[in-house]
């Protein structure tokens, strides 16, 4: 055979066969990127997959500790307004007790300290040589009390002053209405500036005798 013939056929086989060699090498290459590219896919998605259930469980714990700190926090205020509540209703009640002892205090003073108002008519009958008359005087006089008792001398307020011919029963009743009627001036007057306790004691008459 001859040696140029057999060269160029063995270039040729040889070719050949690197041919078949590289294509399957190839292929095989084609086939692993295909299955590396498939498994990278793959794990892209499950990255994609394990990224989008973290930021799930990442919200959900988030929105359960927001939940749970909203709760507390409500917790919080109900317990001051509770607080606030009782607190205020303590300061009423102390209150509430302090406006009402100083009003039994100011009720004990009151009953230990009164006035009295009495209406009084004096009558000063003067004996003449031959007619008598009457001076007569109307007012009231007051008096403070402890407990019950005078503490100082009354003091006497007239009213009205007048000298009379005549004296009877009939003008005695008039006279102590008229004393009356100052009285109760008086104890409105009194009364209406400084409240106290006043009563209007029972009416005096006094009945003086002398000569002229």
């Amino acid at each position: 055979m001859d040696p140029i013939y057999f060269a160029g056929v063995s270039c040729v086989l040889i070719a050949l066969t690197s041919l078949g060699v590289h294509t399957i090498s190839v292929r095989k290459i084609k086939r692993q990127a295909s299955v590396d590219e498939q498994r990278i896919r793959e794990l892209e998605l499950s990255l994609h997959t394990n990224q989008r259930n973290f930021l799930a469980e990442k919200n959900a714990l988030e929105s359960e500790h927001y939940a749970a700190l909203s709760a507390e926090r409500e917790k919080l205020s109900l317990a001051r307004i509770e607080h606030n509540s009782v607190l205020q209703q303590e300061r009423d009640r102390a209150a509430l007790a302090a406006r009402e002892q100083a009003r039994r205090d100011f009720e004990l003073q009151a009953s230990l300290f009164s006035i009295s108002v009495r209406p009084y008519v004096r009558i000063v009958k003067d004996e003449g040589y031959f007619n008598a008359t009457f001076d007569i005087e109307t007012g009231y006089q007051y008096q403070l009390m402890v407990n019950g008792v005078p503490a100082f001398q009354p003091h006497h307020i007239p009213e009205s002053k007048e000298t009379a011919k005549k004296f009877n029963e009939d003008n005695l009743n008039m006279l102590i209405q008229r004393a009356t009627d100052a009285a109760e001036r008086a104890v409105a007057l009194i009364g209406g500036k400084a409240p106290a306790n006043i009563n209007i004691a029972q009416a005096l008459v006094e009945r003086i005798s002398g000569k002229a």
